[in-house]
């Protein structure tokens, strides 16, 4: 799906979907041409970020919990 339609599912602001792949809380979209195309599960994603930012978690924590969380033996 494209930004505006990610962004309307997920409730997100364009500029933030930026953000959060910026920082790499959400993986990097493939692309058509020079259109982004995210995805099904970033929905989810970006809707969990959302949920621990109003819990008062910070971006920077996320992306250090999501680090070490990816590093871990699986």
């Amino acid at each position: 799906m494209y930004i505006g339609e990610l962004s309307r599912k997920s409730g997100a602001s364009r500029k933030a979907i930026y953000l959060y792949e910026q920082m790499g809380l959400i993986p990097k979209p493939t692309r058509k041409g020079s259109y982004r195309v995210y995805a099904d599960v970033a929905i989810h994603q970006i809707q969990t970020i959302r949920c621990a930012q109003t819990l008062g978690f910070k971006l920077k924590e996320l992306v250090e919990a999501l680090a070490s969380n990816n590093s871990a033996p699986r």
